[in-house]
């Protein structure tokens, strides 16, 4: 449906390459179960979480995560509502439902719907390596308030082009307003509310047509191209935005003011410093998060808060206000600062603390689930809230008391699931970095009784549903009798030893990570620490462990089974893998480039010691437990050099491509097979007796 400006930073170089190019997935014809049922909680769960549960969760924007700029929910003017956007998943279809809706901020399940359909929206990588990726991940959508509160605007894909809608808040009059040939890709109100801005890129369909032209006499292999996803080039970027005003009572679309575009990013016209993260402005005063060392790669963020323009900024002094931070927001007065800070062990909690100028902060609220998207209703943090054991809802939090309510639970049926007790752990690896992780225990474990262990990789924070990449169906893992343990990896390497203000770029960050692969040896050691902290409590089988993980998650596995042995009994990856003869080739010139500038030696040196180390291909030999490979097909080249090693050994491998599939599995018939089949691997693999649908 509707999106802003789609920007994103990339910082793991496997998920640098696996973002690439977007599919369409069809829409589904019943959406029935989209808007959530006012539903009563039963006195005690009726049964235990499936897979089939997950695959249909509601989603209200992007699980776990918070991107600035872009929330699936917006506070209406008066601040008495909230506009939202729901989609759910329909595997059956492979499908998605997705629809509008309000809900009074005062009435908890008062949410209606108010516009529904469209195609899916997805990210486009604006600038990855000098090339425009399109991502085949579904887009954040953003409603857009009129300034009198009485019209929401968003954008709508219909028949292949995201076009400006807008509709009544009441629900009457969705209507599209422009007829567009390219995309609109972010919209705004203008001040007075009689004209919608917008943003438009024909550049990039122009280029998109050139390539197809070039076709005709064979694509030139050049830098434009990223042979695992295909021989196709990739538009070069950047590509220039332009910016279109409508009246949307004639329809009549002229070029935008520099006025009116400062309504698609009010940032730049707020006056203060290149950098700033946050901004909060109420009755004059204003309060931000700034870098302290904007041009830096790696820099700290503090607090500033400044009394009408007239006044000089102020820096919040206390440690409590520096490092960290992520949303600031002022009181309804403006004389009060209210502030997210993500710390704790390993900076596993969020704690949100009020601050008065010249006296020391004070903590309302301190919290491991998962705050995103926080914006302010006249006093009160809206945010979407995400526990381990529960999927993201619409909540209000009073900042003096931390006490929070719910607005709206997308998913009320999961109350009657039965869900394994979570415990979170904490350790320090073998170089001193602090760590943790959740383990899951099936709902039925009794004291004394051991289970079979998988452990998930990469993040843990937020509802625990199928780990990073949303392939590994955790709480029904636990339902089949499974230990979960759900890691989240230690800071990286370089960054956390360095010092305030180190002037070293992204690249040579790289290089120092991976000498003697320094970082992924701090990975491991958090890996096995955390195994054994679990051993410890009696309540695993060490000789029954799976590994699993995606993107950052599968080059745990990687360097793992490289450099231990024993340890582990099967093994499930959603990437696959980085091998002498096919990383540097396959990746592409660009990819290559930014790979040896980080520390990979040259292909030509391919037999290099360097690839003992993460190389499933290089360490076949040792490397005998069973592996299952389940990767979209725009990365499945990357597969090869390991599945032909392996087959050539008899090793035991299953390998699986899903079509017009990206780096993060999306189409929902795909996600329910990788759920059903990871389930079903590890039954075959810890368990006794094969599962039926492997055999």
């Amino acid at each position: 449906m509707f999106s802003r400006h789609n920007a994103t930073t990339i910082g793991v170089l496997w998920l640098a390459l696996g973002l690439l190019v977007g599919g369409p997935v069809r829409a589904s014809t019943s959406c029935s179960t989209l808007t959530p049922p006012i539903a009563l909680v039963p006195e005690r769960p009726l049964r235990d979480n499936s897979a089939e549960d997950l695959a249909r969760l509601r989603d209200i924007g992007m699980p776990g995560y918070s991107v600035p700029d872009q929330s699936p929910f917006t506070i209406s003017p008066d601040h008495k509502m909230v506009a939202f956007t729901i989609r759910q998943a329909d595997p059956l279809a492979n499908s998605y439902c997705q629809g509008l809706y309000v809900a009074d901020l005062t009435k908890p399940g008062s949410a209606r719907q108010i516009d529904a359909g469209g195609e899916i929206i997805y990210y486009t990588i604006n600038n990855l390596r000098g090339l425009v990726n399109p991502s085949g991940t579904p887009a954040i959508i953003t409603p857009a308030w009129s300034p009198d509160g009485r019209w929401i605007a968003y954008l709508k894909r219909m028949d292949n082009v995201s076009q400006i809608w807008r509709v009544r808040a009441d629900g009457s009059s969705a209507n599209a307003v422009t007829t567009l040939d390219v995309d609109a890709e972010a919209v705004a109100w203008s001040s007075d509310g009689s004209h919608l801005i917008f943003s438009i890129r024909p550049a990039l369909a122009d280029l998109h047509r050139k390539i197809d032209e070039e076709g005709r006499g064979g694509y030139r292999q050049d830098k434009r191209v990223i042979p695992v996803a295909g021989p196709k080039p990739f538009p070069p970027a950047p590509v220039a935005f332009e910016y279109r005003s409508i009246d949307p009572a004639t329809g009549v679309i002229r070029e935008a003011s520099a006025d009116e575009r400062i309504r698609l990013d009010p940032m730049s016209a707020s006056g203060v410093q290149n950098g700033t993260q946050a901004l909060s402005i109420v009755r004059g005063n204003k309060v931000w998060i700034v870098s302290r060392f904007p041009d830096l790669y790696q820099s700290p963020n503090v607090l500033l808060f400044q009394e009408r323009n007239d006044r000089a900024p102020v820096r919040c002094p206390s440690a409590q206000c520096r490092d960290h931070l992520e949303g600031a927001w002022l009181s309804p007065d403006g004389r009060e600062v209210r502030y997210l800070r993500r710390e704790g062990w390993a900076n596993s909690q969020l704690a949100l603390y009020r601050w008065i100028p010249g006296k020391a902060p004070t903590i309302a609220l301190r919290t491991d689930a998962v705050l995103s998207n926080c914006q302010d209703a006249n006093g009160l943090l809206v945010c979407g809230r995400e526990s381990s054991r529960e999927p993201i809802r619409l909540v209000a939090i009073d900042p003096v008391t931390g006490i929070s309510r719910t607005i709206v639970d997308p998913n009320p049926e999961f109350a009657t699931l039965r869900l394994g007790k979570v415990q979170r752990l904490h350790w320090k690896t073998a170089y001193g970095s602090e760590s943790f992780g959740d383990l899951i225990l099936p709902p039925d474990h009794r004291e004394g009784e051991r289970h079979p262990l998988i452990v998930t990789q990469y993040t843990t924070r937020g509802f625990l549903r199928g780990a990073t990449g949303d392939q590994y169906p955790i709480f029904p893992f636990a339902a089949r009798g499974f230990a979960v343990l759900s890691l989240d990896r230690p800071a990286r390497w370089a960054e956390a030893k360095a010092r305030v203000g180190d002037r070293r770029t992204w690249e040579q960050f790289e290089r120092e990570n991976n000498r003697d692969w320094m970082d992924r040896r701090n990975v491991l050691s958090s890996l096995i620490t955390g195994l054994q902290t679990v051993e410890k409590l009696g309540v695993v089988d060490p000789g029954r462990v799976g590994i699993t993980g995606t993107s950052e998650g599968a080059m745990g596995i990687w360097f793992a089974l490289a450099n231990t042995e024993g340890i582990f009994a099967a093994a499930s990856m959603g990437s696959c893998c980085m091998d002498p003869k096919s990383l540097m080739a396959v990746g592409g010139e660009a990819w290559a480039k930014v790979l040896q500038e980080s520390g990979y030696p040259a292909y030509r040196d391919r037999h290099d010691n360097f690839w003992e180390g993460i190389s499933l291909a290089e360490n076949v030999d040792r490397i005998t437990i069973p592996l299952l490979i389940q990767v979209p097909d725009d990365e499945y080249a990357m597969a090869l050099e390991t599945v032909a090693t392996y087959r050539e050994m008899n090793r035991p491998v299953d390998f699986y491509v899903f079509p017009q599939e990206h780096h993060a599995i999306w189409q929902p018939a795909h996600r329910l097979a990788m759920y059903r089949r990871n389930l079903d691997w590890f039954e075959r693999w810890l368990v006794s007796g094969k599962s039926k649908r492997i055999d």
